[in-house]
């Protein structure tokens, strides 16, 4: 890394995230931890120097520009509309709000890398799952899904 001119917190970080993984794979094999039991999975995190993103002043506190802010807003209403369909009294409200969600179409966030795409959406992921609800991820590389799979 030294050689590609990685910057020195950068190799840190790095570091860092690969002694964390192995901890938490040390756990995992050895049977301390389970892979369904979200509680056990917090407890390791904190173990080995890592917080879930909900806890960490930096995410919890992040101010958000103008773009950042309106993509969070605009998938946390949807998100909304898809627990308010989920709960639905009847077949007509369902039916309702499933036509107000495919008339608005697909969301798509689009930009250069470090606009903070997948944090906005990492945020709105975690809102969701606190909520009780369920998130899917459709991600075209095979990096992009297993970096998801690791902070969900």
């Amino acid at each position: 890394m030294e050689l590609e001119a990685a910057g020195k917190d950068r190799i840190q970080t790095f570091l860092a995230k690969v002694k964390a993984e192995r901890a938490l794979a040390e756990k995992f094999l050895s049977g301390a931890l389970d892979r369904k039991d979200d509680v056990g999975l917090r407890a390791a995190l904190v173990d080995v120097g890592l917080r879930p993103a909900e806890e960490d002043p930096l995410f919890r506190d992040m101010a958000l520009n103008a773009e950042q802010l309106r993509l969070e807003q605009y998938a946390l209403r949807r998100a909304a509309r898809a627990k308010a369909a989920h709960k639905a009294a009847s077949e007509e409200e369902w039916d309702q709000l499933v036509a107000a969600a495919r008339d608005e179409g697909p969301l798509a966030a689009l930009g250069p890398p470090g606009m903070g795409k997948t944090t906005i959406l990492d945020k709105v992921a975690r809102q969701v799952q606190r909520d009780g609800g369920r998130v899917l991820f459709a991600l075209p590389t095979g990096l992009q899904a297993s970096r998801t799979r690791q902070r969900h």
